[in-house]
């Protein structure tokens, strides 16, 4: 998924990118008993300009999502820990991430894969 539309950025920014591997429902939305039974099948990959690429797991959280990047606390170490807000996830659909400094931010859902 890629960053929508925002002020900042009023074309999106495709540059600004979340890879995702989770357990879907039928309904699109992530499937937390999957995802429980086998935490270590989800992961999330992040591309930002001018920064290295981040990896790390997908975890549930009273929110939503946590995306919990290798070396971040759930404390906000450095942005490096976000909520993605629960959602369907189908292409053309908006999903919010939310930082740990509590900043949203639009993601368009740009493709699904099926294993």
């Amino acid at each position: 998924m890629e960053l929508a539309p925002t002020e900042e950025f009023p074309n999106g920014s495709p540059g600004r990118a979340y890879l995702l591997r989770l357990p879907l429902g039928r309904d699109g939305s992530i499937d937390g008993a999957r995802l429980s039974d086998a935490p270590r099948s989800a992961f999330v990959r992040r591309f930002w300009p001018n920064e290295p690429d981040r990896s790390g797991m997908i975890y549930p959280c009273t929110s939503g999502w946590t995306l919990a990047f290798s070396g971040a606390t759930t404390n906000g170490d450095a942005g490096q820990y976000c909520v993605l807000e629960d959602g369907p996830v189908r292409p053309g659909n908006v999903l919010v991430v939310r930082t740990a400094s509590g900043e949203r931010r639009p993601f368009r859902v740009l493709s699904v894969q099926k294993d």
